[in-house]
């Protein structure tokens, strides 16, 4: 065995110190972390810890519970200073859940005829949705959508829209759940 010098040993004490520091930062952090998350869900819900809310007033009703339509992958061109580009962009809406469940039944080819518990729309409104969202889409600027605030605005336009083709839907707002410009 080597002799230990007093180099060695302070390392190894060092070391340990360090760990030691590590290990208590990680504990108070967790724990900071936690007190903070179950507080903000105690504010946010005063009935959960047996509290009543502050004013005697009573809690505002929940807004009916809504589903996502996936209306699948949309490819268009859009114009552009520098020509034309292309815009590619999977697309879903969010209706009234009470209009998702009569969409649903049917039983006959295209509405809910694959048996699985995805909200769909009757066919003639998702041929109808899918011929809309084309057309906004294509009638884009390229340009335009290269900033957030463009993106909402295409969203703002396709919803008005969607709503006029759709009045029978309860439509709620429009998701992009990929965008891809070139």
């Amino acid at each position: 065995m080597l002799p230990l010098t007093s180099r060695h040993v302070a390392g190894k004490l060092l070391l340990k110190l360090l760990f030691m520091l590590a290990l208590a930062g990680a504990g108070g952090g967790g724990a900071l972390f936690y007190a903070r998350h179950t507080q903000g869900a105690a504010n946010a819900n005063p009935s959960a810890v047996g509290e009543q809310p502050a004013s005697g007033q009573a809690q505002p009703a929940a807004p009916p519970p809504s589903a996502m339509v996936e209306l699948g992958q949309f490819l268009v061109n859009v114009e552009g200073a520098g020509g034309l580009h292309y815009l590619r962009s999977d697309i879903a809406i969010e209706i009234d859940a009470a209009d998702s469940k009569k969409s649903r039944g049917g039983g006959g080819e295209g509405e809910g005829a694959g048996g699985g518990d995805k909200p769909k729309l009757p066919l003639a409104d998702e041929l109808r949705a899918k011929d809309t969202i084309v057309q906004v889409l294509s009638s884009a600027r390229f340009e335009n959508l290269r900033t957030a605030d463009g993106k909402e605005k295409l969203k703002a336009r396709l919803l008005e829209t969607l709503q006029s083709r759709l009045p029978q839907q309860k439509l709620r707002g429009v998701l992009f759940t990929s965008l891809v410009m070139q």
